[in-house]
C-alpha cells in the first residue's frame, strides 16, 4: 500500500511514519504534507491507497480536503486523526466515508487493526473495479454491447491496449495446452503489476485475445506498459517452438474509451504483418504501420493469406488449406521482392 501522512505537526508525522513502517514493512510512505491544500496538490501524482489526515490543519482542514477529493479519488482509504474526542468530527468523517477515526497518540494495536481493515477494503475495491473494467471492455469491443462513453467506467482513464495471437500447425489438443499455459503466464504477469493499474482481457470475435491496461494517469500506465512489454517478451519468446508461436501487438496510450475499439481494429488488421516483422515477441503498432507503408495493400493481403494458411488441425484430425499451394508460393515470391533483407529473413522464419 502507498500512504500519505497529512498533519501540521512535524513530530507527529515522523512518529506516525515510524510506527507505520514497523507495523507493516511493506507499506510505502510516499508523501508527508502539513495542510489540506498541499494534500490535494500531491494526490494526483502520488496516487496513495491510504491517507492519514489530521482534522485541524491550517489553510484547509482534513475534512475539507477529504470532501474535495472523495469524488475524484474514490479508492483512497481515509483515516482521520484528531487530538480531541469530538463526536461531531467523528460523525462528519464517517459520513464522508472515512475508514476510521483515531485519537492521538495512536497505539500500535490500533494501527495494525486499521491497516488490516484498509487491506481488505482495497482488495475488495480492486475486485469491483476489475469487474466493471471487464464489463466495459466487453461492451466496447463487441458491437452488440455498445454503451455510451459517458456511462463507461473507462471514462477519463488512460488505456494501453495489446492484442495476442498464435500461429500453429499443431493438433488442437496440443495447441490448447500451450494456449492455457500462455494464459496462466499472462495472469501471473498481470498480478505483479502496480496496484494503481487495472488489467483486463477478453476474447475478440476474431479469436485473438485483447489485454488492456487502465490507469488514472499517463505516467502510471506508461510505467506499467514498459514492465508489461519486457515481461510479455519473455513469455512470448518461451512460446516460440516448432509448430507453435505466440505474438503480440502493443499500441500507444489513449485516453478516450471511444478510441479503444478503433485502435484494436487497426492492431488486428495489421497484426498479419508479423509474418515480416517477426514472431514470438511484442511488436509495437508503429512498426506494423511502417511495414504496411512499405508493402502496400497487396502486401498486407498476402501476409493475411500466409496467416490463414497455417493448416490448423481440427479436433477430428483434418486440416484445411484455404489457398492452393502454387498460389501461395507465387504470392510469397511477390512479397519477398518488396522486402528489406531483415524482413525477408523474418518471412523465411515464419514460413
Amino acid at each position: 500500500m502507498k500512504c500519505i501522512i497529512a498533519d501540521d505537526e512535524y513530530w507527529v508525522r515522523v512518529s506516525l511514519a515510524g510506527m507505520l513502517m514497523e507495523t507493516d514493512p511493506n507499506l510505502q510512505i510516499v508523501g508527508e504534507v502539513s495542510n489540506g491544500a498541499a494534500l490535494l496538490d500531491v494526490l494526483p501524482q502520488l496516487q496513495p491507497d491510504i491517507v492519514f489526515v489530521d482534522i485541524r490543519m491550517p489553510k484547509m482542514t482534513g475534512l475539507e480536503a477529504m470532501q474535495a477529493a472523495k469524488d475524484r479519488f474514490g479508492h483512497i482509504c481515509w483515516v482521520i486523526l484528531s487530538g480531541f474526542s469530538e463526536f461531531d468530527f467523528a460523525r462528519e468523517a464517517l459520513s464522508l466515508g472515512a475508514l476510521d477515526y483515531l485519537l492521538k497518540p495512536v497505539s500500535r494495536e490500533k494501527l495494525t487493526e486499521v491497516l488490516g481493515k484498509a487491506e481488505r477494503k482495497l482488495a475488495q475495491s480492486r475486485r469491483n473495479r476489475l469487474k466493471l473494467f471487464r464489463h466495459d471492455l466487453y461492451a466496447l469491443l463487441y458491437e452488440d454491447l455498445l454503451i455510451p462513453e459517458e456511462d463507461s467506467d473507462l471514462k477519463d482513464q488512460w488505456l494501453a491496449p495489446y492484442i495476442i495471437t498464435s500461429d500453429s500447425s499443431l493438433g488442437w489438443r496440443e495447441q490448447n495446452d500451450r494456449i492455457a499455459a500462455g494464459c496462466q503466464a499472462m495472469a501471473d504477469l498481470r498480478s505483479t503489476l502496480e496496484d494503481g493499474l487495472n488489467v483486463a482481457g477478453c476474447l475478440l470475435p476474431s479469436g485473438n485475445n485483447a489485454i488492456v491496461l487502465m490507469g488514472p494517469s499517463p505516467e502510471t500506465v506508461a510505467a506499467g506498459r514498459v514492465e508489461m512489454d519486457a515481461r510479455m517478451n519473455t513469455i512470448l519468446s518461451r512460446s516460440h517452438d516448432i509448430g507453435y508461436c505466440e505474438s503480440a501487438c502493443g499500441a500507444e496510450l489513449i485516453v478516450s474509451a471511444a478510441e479503444l475499439r478503433d485502435m484494436v481494429g487497426r492492431m488486428e488488421r495489421l497484426l498479419d504483418l508479423r509474418t515480416v516483422c517477426g514472431i514470438g515477441r511484442c511488436i509495437h503498432l508503429s512498426e506494423l504501420e511502417d511495414a504496411a507503408g512499405e508493402l502496400g495493400e497487396e502486401g498486407i493481403q498476402i501476409c493475411g493469406m500466409l496467416v490463414r494458411s497455417s493448416g490448423i488441425q481440427a479436433q477430428d484430425g483434418s486440416r484445411t488449406m484455404p489457398y492452393k499451394l502454387e498460389d501461395l508460393l507465387g504470392s510469397c515470391l511477390t512479397l519477398a521482392e518488396r522486402l528489406t533483407v531483415s524482413r525477408r529473413d523474418r518471412l523465411c522464419e515464419y514460413l
